[in-house]
C-alpha cells in the first residue's frame, strides 16, 4: 500500500514531467496549466496546490535544469571547445539512454533563447549563470581570436540553439550526428 507521501511524490513527478514536455514543445507563453494537467492526467487545481502558479512551476524546472547543466558541465571548464565537446557528448548520451530527454533539452534551449521567459525568472537564472565559467571562456576565446565577436551570452545561446536543433533533427530522423567540429565551427572565427 502506498503512503500519502509516496502518492504526492508520484503526482509531483507526473506534473513535472508533463510541464517539461509542454514548456519544451510550446514555450512559456503558449503553455497553460490546463494543458499540463491534461498531459499529467490530473486537474489544474492540483498543479496550483503542489507547485503554485505556472510561473512557479516554470521557475522550478528552469532552476533544476540550469543547476543540472552547471553541475555536469563545470568540470569541463578549461576551454570553450572542451566545454562544448562535453555538452555535445552528454546530450547525445542522454538522448540515447532516454528519448524523453529531448523535452528537457528543448526546455533549456527555449529558456536561453526565448523572449517569453518571465523577466524575474530570467534575472534569477542570469545570476546563477554568472557563477559558471561560460562568459570567461567565451571572452578568453574572443581575446585569442578563436571565437566570433559579440555578447558572450548570445554566442552561448547561438551555439546551444544550433546544437539542439541539429541533434534533435538527427535523433528524430535516425540520422548520424555531424562531427563535433561542425558544432564548434558555428561560433569559431575563421
Amino acid at each position: 500500500m502506498t503512503t500519502m507521501v509516496e502518492r504526492r511524490k508520484a503526482t509531483d513527478k507526473k506534473i513535472y514531467n508533463a510541464a517539461v514536455r509542454e514548456f519544451g514543445e510550446n514555450g512559456f507563453a503558449n503553455t497553460t496549466l490546463s494543458n499540463i494537467a491534461k498531459k499529467a492526467g490530473i486537474t489544474p487545481g492540483l498543479i496550483v496546490q503542489n507547485f503554485g502558479s505556472k510561473e512557479d512551476l516554470y521557475r522550478k524546472i528552469a532552476i533544476d535544469i540550469v543547476l543540472l547543466s552547471r553541475e555536469q558541465l563545470n568540470p569541463y571548464s578549461s576551454s570553450w571547445d572542451e566545454r562544448c565537446r562535453a555538452a555535445i557528448s552528454l546530450i547525445i548520451d542522454a538522448l540515447e539512454k532516454d528519448p524523453e530527454f529531448i523535452y528537457s533539452l528543448n526546455f533549456y534551449v527555449g529558456l536561453i533563447t526565448s523572449l517569453d521567459t518571465p523577466d524575474d525568472v530570467m534575472k534569477e537564472l542570469m545570476e546563477m549563470y554568472k557563477s559558471t565559467p561560460v562568459k570567461e571562456l567565451i571572452l578568453d576565446g574572443q581575446k585569442k581570436g578563436e571565437l566570433i565577436d559579440g555578447d558572450p551570452y548570445m554566442i552561448h545561446a547561438l551555439f546551444w540553439s544550433n546544437m539542439q536543433n541539429t541533434i534533435c533533427f538527427c535523433f528524430n530522423h535516425k540520422l548520424d550526428y555531424p562531427p563535433t567540429e561542425w558544432f564548434l565551427d558555428i561560433v569559431r572565427k575563421h
